[in-house]
C-alpha cells in the first residue's frame, strides 16, 4: 500500500505517547515538497540526515486545561553497530531501530509501534517516567485498532496504523490511555494522550502533529 503526502510549509512536532520529551526552543528554516511518494518498507524512516518537526499541545494534567505549544525536533545523527544490527542515534541520543516486528526504541528493548500488523495486534509496553509529578513507571498494553485510518495534521493527508495505549502505573491502576496515528513510510503523524483520574474522567494533557519533516 502506497502512502503519497504533500508536506506544506511549516514544522512538525511530535508529542511522545507516554514521556514528555524535551522542547525546542526556536524555529527551524522550513521547506516544502509536494506529490512525494514512498512505499512503506519501514513504519519510520530511519536513515540519517531525516529530520522531523512536531508541534506538541501542553494541557494540565489534572485539569486537561491548556498551557503551552512547544516544537520538537527529531533528527538521525549517526548509526552504531549492536548485535550485529544497524542502529541509529537521533539528536536526543536516543537509539532506535526498525526491527522485523516494528520500531524499536531503547536500544531495541521497547517495541513502539508495530509493524507489520492487524486489527487486534496487541503488545506490551514498559517505561520509566520522571518528569510528572509525582514520578511514576508505567506498564501498559497497545493494541493495534485500525489500518487505514486516514489523518489529516499540517504536513498532510496519511492512511496510518491507529494504536491505542492503556497504561497502569504503580498504583495498579489505569492513569494513561493514548492513541497514536503511524503512516508506513512517514513515521509518527499525530498523538494524544489522556489522564485516567480517580473519577474515570480522562482529560486531555498531552497532544501533536506532524507538521514538517525531511527525508534523504
Amino acid at each position: 500500500m502506497t502512502k503519497k503526502i504533500n508536506l506544506s510549509f511549516g514544522l512538525f512536532a511530535a508529542f511522545s505517547s507516554v514521556c514528555v520529551l524535551g522542547c525546542a526552543s526556536s524555529l527551524p528554516s522550513s521547506t516544502s515538497k509536494s506529490n512525494e511518494t514512498i512505499g512503506p518498507k519501514q513504519i519510520f524512516p530511519l536513515q540519517v540526515g531525516n529530520t522531523y518537526i512536531m508541534k506538541k499541545d501542553y494541557y494540565s494534567f489534572k485539569t486537561g486545561i491548556y498551557y503551552m505549544t512547544a516544537f520538537d525536533t527529531t533528527r538521525i545523527v549517526d548509526t552504531e553497530r549492536l548485535n550485529n544490527q544497524t542502529y541509529y542515534v537521533t539528536n536526543k541520543k536516543e537509539i532506535v531501530i526498525d526491527a522485523p516486528d516494528g520500531y524499536r526504541s531503547d536500544k531495541g528493548r521497547v517495541l513502539e509501534a508495530k509493524y507489520p500488523g492487524k486489527v487486534g495486534d496487541k503488545y506490551y509496553y514498559y517505561t520509566k517516567i520522571n518528569n510528572y509529578t509525582p514520578p511514576d513507571t508505567t506498564t501498559g498494553t497497545w493494541e493495534i485498532i485500525d489500518t487505514n485510518d486516514l489523518v489529516t495534521v499540517p504536513a498532510g493527508t496519511f492512511s496510518c496504523y491507529k494504536y491505542r495505549l492503556e497504561a497502569i502505573g504503580k498504583s495498579g491502576k489505569l492513569w494513561l490511555r493514548s492513541f497514536d496515528w503511524w503512516s508506513p513510510g512517514f513515521g509518527l503523524i499525530k498523538t494524544e494522550t489522556y489522564h485516567v483520574d480517580s473519577s474515570g474522567n480522562m482529560p486531555l494533557f498531552g497532544k501533536g502533529e506532524l507538521v514538517k519533516e525531511e527525508l534523504k
